[in-house]
């Protein structure tokens, strides 16, 4: 496939009908029945809603540029798990042939999942009779996201505005994310990707991005996730995600990539050595890199092996305040990527267990305040309550379920940090740890 800084982006495109114009995997398909929709890549909003899109647009695609919007399409309620199971499974077949089909998304009007095609090929290999059809593809979409949250001002003025860059399925397009826009950046994104392609959010208030850097203090073997950790090497605070089980029979600690950046060791809250960092997918002042041979780019992640016979790791999360030692079982992990209206809890060894967090879009990518680019990461948002700080970088990520236990979900990395209310978090889904990583996260 080719990477965006090697594709082309022609101007003359198939037009798919009643199309509206309008911030880091591949498992076996799902045996789940697909809905597919005949209504091309548009929607039919109710005409609040449309009126609502209509009213936040504050510049339409045309001659002069790219679109420019302030909010996004209103999105109803959370799927229902059957939805969420069809979506997934046809996210899995994107992900399989991504120049063939274009990335699905869910009908917000009747909850339905829309799995266009973009070749004659991907319509073949559907079952059904009547496919929509999408203008660009899951690949070529894939790149330019890829390509504009690295772009520079040298290369489009005003281009270093963009802190954030995500795929919007329902308008089968790539949205830039940024603080303040200017009619040169509008007009050179257009003209470099096409202005059916790509369009800007603009969202002047957004709080600057941060890996969490700073500050269940005592931790000794064996070691528990949401705890406090010193890496030496890059004398970063940082907290641990979950344990991991390597192969060979070792034990190992998931955290953020950018805690451990140049790898070296880690020093547990309680003053014990955990080990060395063996695998790492972060570098200073760049932020994501692939691991060897991965095709992929897998967010923020660093796999510590705690030294055979001297310490342990176990299946367990810090729960509640930042000086609690309570804890819960950790006795299964997602084995799905995100989606909107998750609902998940962190923890970290800064501002222990926070909940009520909701997925808002998964797959993006970010450029933090200093400079780094994260890819492929899930953005979870909360309204009220205390935003994550310095120090919870590489805590857990998680859900509870009926029995109170934890199932793993995601590592994280940064967001809004500090403050209160209108809170914004950034994770590695577990499901690219365990695709990227040797072994699995242990559980009981």
């Amino acid at each position: 496939m080719a990477t965006a800084a090697e594709a082309s982006y022609p101007t003359t495109v198939v037009r798919v009908p009643n199309r509206r114009s309008l911030l880091l995997r591949r498992k076996p398909l799902l045996a789940a029945s697909l809905t597919l929709l005949t209504l091309g890549i548009g929607l039919s909003p109710t005409s609040a809603q449309a009126d609502n899109i209509a009213a936040s647009i504050v510049s339409p695609a045309g001659p002069d540029g790219v679109e420019v919007f302030t909010k996004d399409t209103p999105r109803g309620d959370a799927p229902s798990a059957k939805a969420v199971q069809a979506l997934n499974a046809a996210e899995q077949r994107a992900e399989a042939k991504p120049a063939e089909f274009a990335p699905p998304y869910l009908d917000r009007a009747n909850g339905a999942v829309v799995a266009p095609v973009v070749t004659s090929s991907g319509a073949a290999a559907t079952a059904a009779e009547d496919v929509p059809r999408a203008a660009n593809s899951k690949a070529l979409l894939a790149g330019i996201q890829d390509e504009a949250i690295g772009l520079t001002n040298a290369q489009i003025p005003g281009a270093d505005a963009i802190y954030a860059s995500r795929i919007q399925a329902d308008h089968n397009r790539v949205v830039v994310q940024v603080r303040s826009v200017t009619p040169q950046l509008r007009a050179e994104l257009a003209r470099r990707y096409g202005s059916d392609r790509i369009a800007i959010q603009l969202t002047p208030g957004a709080r600057p991005l941060q890996p969490a850097y700073g500050g269940r203090q005592n931790d000794t073997s064996p070691f528990l996730g949401g705890a406090s950790f010193d890496a030496s090497e890059s004398s970063a605070i940082c907290s641990t995600a979950f344990a991991w089980r390597i192969p060979g029979g070792y034990h190992g600690m998931l955290t953020a990539g950018h805690c451990m950046p140049n790898g070296g060791g880690a020093w547990s809250s309680g003053n014990q050595f955990m080990g060395y960092s063996i695998s790492n997918n972060w570098n200073d002042g760049v932020g994501t890199v692939r691991y060897p041979n991965d095709p992929y780019d897998r967010g923020d992640l660093s796999l510590i092996q705690v030294p055979a016979g001297q310490a342990a790791s176990v299946a367990r999360v810090y729960v509640y305040g930042v000086s609690s030692s309570d804890w819960r079982n950790v006795t299964a992990r997602w084995n799905r990527k995100s989606y909107y209206g998750d609902e998940f809890c962190t923890s970290g060894a800064r501002t222990g267990e926070q909940c009520n967090w909701t997925v808002q879009n998964a797959s993006m990518s970010l450029r933090y305040d200093s400079g780094e680019i994260i890819r492929n990461v899930t953005e979870g948002y909360r309204r009220t309550g205390i935003c994550t700080d310095h120090g919870d970088s590489g805590g857990a990520v998680y859900t509870v379920d009926g029995a109170g236990q934890v199932w793993a979900k995601g590592v994280y990395s940064g967001g809004t940090l500090g403050g209160s209310d209108d809170c914004y978090v950034y994770f590695t889904e577990i499901t690219d740890a365990v695709n990227a990583l040797p072994g699995d996260i242990a559980t009981l």
